[in-house]
């Protein structure tokens, strides 16, 4: 309905066009994969297999920003559209040079979208509850402050105290990436 509006139709008139809403997702989807922006689209990608698969984190993630409604959607439904065929050809052939099997091959370019899209989801989904509950971070933050201080007073989680108080906090982003990496190492052990 929202879409017949935002289009001054009919929603039964478009039908004419899609079978349902999933068709209609899914085709949105196609259009989110074939508009990403960089060299990914234009079927190029850097030299190095390390570097191919960060350009590739950071398309997926900028992507999801754009698109709040895409890491759900993407999860949902897997993106074997025409554009999503030809942007995961793309990434497969990023280890053609190397004695892996294609299987494997999908094991690492899965891991690192996998890790982005499910960062994008946490991201998104933690963003409409505080939208619901028409709070910021902060005021999040500080609701749970009492429940904090209990744990931190009791004693006995140090290491949920230690990563609380004591760890680098990074953006949401740089989170995700640092994710990727970790992914990344776990490939590189792995490779031929």
């Amino acid at each position: 309905r929202r879409v017949a509006e935002r289009l001054n139709t009919g929603p039964m008139s478009l039908y004419r066009y899609v079978a349902d809403k999933d068709a209609l997702v899914s085709m949105m989807v196609d259009e989110v994969i074939g508009g990403v922006s960089g060299p990914a689209d234009r079927g190029e990608l850097p030299g190095g297999w390390r570097e191919a698969l960060r350009l590739i984190a950071e398309v997926i993630w900028t992507a999801c920003q754009e698109h709040p409604w895409y890491p759900e959607a993407i999860m949902v439904r897997p993106p074997l559209t025409p554009n999503g065929a030809a942007g995961l050809e793309l990434c497969l052939s990023i280890f053609d040079g190397y004695d892996v099997d294609i299987a494997t091959k999908m094991l690492f370019v899965g891991m690192v979208q996998n890790a982005v899209i499910m960062a994008a989801l946490n991201n998104a989904l933690e963003g409409r509850s505080r939208e619901r509950l028409d709070m910021t971070e902060e005021e999040v933050m500080d609701q749970g402050a009492p429940f904090i201080k209990k744990m931190v007073e009791s004693r006995r989680y140090p290491r949920v105290v230690e990563f609380i108080f004591g760890a680098e906090h990074l953006s949401d982003k740089d989170e995700a990436m640092r994710n990727v990496e970790l992914i990344l190492d776990g490939i590189a052990a792995r490779l031929p």
